[in-house]
Formats: structure tokens, C-alpha cells, sequence
């Protein structure tokens, strides 16, 4: 069978994150390969080709290589790109300065990044010698990004928006057995990088004797844990449906995000429509992706935590499970 709209993703992605990506390629008439031989041999007969950044490398080299014998080939290129450091060579740069400089680095996860750094500079080449060779569709989840990316490529390209809305799959919303007392805790998800602002909120949690849920694969810096060792609890990494169930569950979502780190600074987070999805109120870093995102969607309940010193707990209204499905990225697709 001959396909002339072809998909390839990371099999390895997060499934949230692969999930939205299959769902996006449905919406545009793709079909997803899993198979990279195969879907190497669908790209002689593509029209069209959808990738994510953190496809195969040498699936992506192959499709340079194709495209570059047959510069005739009306090959249209379709990239979602997810992370700035994947085609900004200043972001990619900036990021592993940045991670060399934050806590609890170890020296495992330092060979890692060396290990990993010759095949970002590499990707990222190899993306924008596509961009160069033909006129693309770009989809990125915000509009920040997209004028930082705009700038860099040119105009002819277009970028659509598709932003970072929570995966919509009903198995995720059953309800399951939770671990902790409702409504007890402040929870946040994923690595914490930026120690500063999370301190500030663990100060807060500490001054309103309330717990904060960590549910990372990282674990947090070690003089951090013992000054909040009451406050604190680590997790460690969960499956998605609990995670959802501590979301709905919590006082608030915390989301903290570095203020120098170009990636982080234009966050374009899951986690922050997450959160809003059920209502809860966000404590969050004040960064310019955050507050862009924040007054365009008209997210309610936000508290910047540069002025968490002035609120108290009971500033922050209790919110139970008030799930809002236009935060789902299945409605998010409506719009392309």
C-alpha cells in the first residue's frame, strides 16, 4: 500500500506527549509509521511528511538525503517542534550551559549530556538544512515561540500554534485510589531545576503547615530536603493517571521554571493547562511564556511566586475537581 502522507515519531516519548502527536497527525491526514525501515521506504512516494523534534536521527538524515537527490520532489515538510534547543543553535548552547550550572548535578548525568550533545548539535543541523531546502509548516505550542523561531528561518514558512493541551483520554480521568488526604497538599510534577523559586514555595508550604507532593524521577537537592524534611515528599516518577489523581486532588499546581534558560523562559508547559483543566490554582515562576499564556487564555487563580510572601493560604481558594475539557488538546485541534 502506498501512502503519500507519512508520520514517524519517538516511540520513546512520553506517552502524553506521543499521544497528542498521533492525534495530530490524524487531524492532518497522516499516517504514523511505527516501523522506521518502513516508513524510510514510504518517503520515496511521500507528498507530505510529519515529524516531531525528537524523531530518529538517521530517520532524519535519510529524508535530507532524499530531498537533497531529488530537489524536484514536492515533498512538503510538517515539524512540531517542542523544544527551542532543537532548532535555535543560541538555545541549545544556552541549555547546556545551564544544566552544567544547576544543583545536585551528578557526575553520572554529566558523561550523559556529553554523551548526548554531539547528536543535539546534529539534529538541530540537519532541521534547519530542511528548513533551508523547501517552504514548511511549522507547529509550535505557543505564540511566543513562534516569534522567537520565526526569526530565525524564513518568512515563507508557516507556523501554526498548536499548544501543549492536556492529552484528552478518558483512562487518564477514571478514578483511583489516592495516596494522599484530599486537598492537603501543594504538587508539582516533573524535574525541579530551579531550586530558588521552589524554596520560596516551600517556605510558604512550611509557614501554612502544608505538605508538597514531588513526583520526579530526579531526586531534589539534598540540603533542601533536609531544611523542608517535614514538608517535602518525594515520590518518585508516576504514571500518568496518578498524577492526574494528585492534580485533581491538591490545593494548587506548582510549575517553577528557570528565568535563564531560553527554553524555560518561553515555557510553553503541559503542566500549567493541567492544572487549569481542573480549576486548580497555579503557583508558578514569572516568566514570559507563563504570563503571555496565562492572559491570552484567560487562566483564573494564578499566584506568581515572586510575590508569594505576601499571600497567605486562605488567599488561595479551594477548588474541587471542576474538570474544564477546553483545556483538552482533542478540542485544540478544532481550531487548525
Amino acid at each position: 500500500m502506498v501512502f503519500n502522507r507519512i508520520a514517524l515519531f519517538n516511540n520513546f516519548a512520553h506517552s502524553v506527549n506521543l499521544g497528542r502527536q498521533i492525534l495530530l497527525a490524524k487531524k492532518t491526514n497522516h499516517f504514523v509509521f511505527q516501523d522506521r525501515k518502513k516508513f524510510k521506504s514510504a518517503i520515496k512516494n511521500a507528498e507530505s511528511v510529519l515529524v516531531a523534534d525528537d524523531v530518529d536521527i538517521s530517520c532524519l538524515l535519510y529524508l535530507y538525503i532524499e530531498i537533497s537527490l531529488y530537489r524536484n520532489r514536492k515533498i512538503h515538510l510538517n515539524i512540531l517542534f517542542l523544544e527551542l534547543y532543537t532548532i535555535s543553535f543560541r538555545a541549545l548552547i544556552n541549555e547546556m550551559f545551564w544544566y552544567l550550572t544547576i544543583d545536585n548535578l551528578s557526575i553520572t548525568n554529566f558523561i550523559i549530556q556529553l554523551y548526548y550533545t554531539p547528536k543535539r548539535f546534529l539534529r538541530l543541523i540537519l532541521f534547519r538544512l530542511l528548513l533551508r531546502s523547501r517552504t514548511s509548516t511549522i507547529y509550535l505550542p505557543s505564540a511566543l515561540r513562534i516569534k522567537f523561531v520565526s526569526s530565525l528561518l524564513s518568512k515563507s514558512h508557516q507556523f501554526i500554534r498548536v499548544r501543549n493541551l492536556l492529552f484528552d483520554n478518558l483512562d487518564l480521568l477514571n478514578n483511583k485510589k489516592l495516596e494522599f488526604k484530599p486537598y492537603s497538599y501543594l504538587f508539582i510534577a516533573g524535574n525541579v531545576y530551579y531550586i530558588n523559586d521552589f524554596e520560596k514555595v516551600c517556605n510558604f508550604a512550611l509557614k501554612n503547615s502544608i505538605k508538597i507532593v514531588v513526583a520526579s524521577g530526579k531526586k531534589l537537592n539534598n540540603k533542601l530536603v533536609a531544611k523542608f524534611k517535614d514538608t517535602i515528599i518525594q515520590t518518585g516518577p508516576l504514571k500518568h493517571h496518578k498524577i492526574i489523581e494528585l492534580t485533581k486532588n491538591c490545593i494548587a499546581g506548582i510549575a517553577v521554571f528557570s528565568y535563564n534558560n531560553i527554553n524555560q523562559n518561553m515555557a510553553a508547559s503541559s503542566k500549567i493547562y493541567e492544572y487549569a483543566a481542573y480549576g486548580k490554582p497555579i503557583i508558578t515562576s514569572r516568566v514570559p511564556g507563563v504570563e503571555m499564556e496565562v492572559q491570552e487564555f484567560s487562566i483564573n487563580n494564578v499566584f506568581y511566586i515572586d510575590q508569594l510572601t505576601k499571600i497567605n493560604l486562605e488567599n488561595i481558594p479551594l477548588i474541587k475537581n471542576e474538570f474544564d475539557s477546553s483545556f483538552c488538546f482533542n478540542n485544540e485541534l478544532l481550531n487548525l
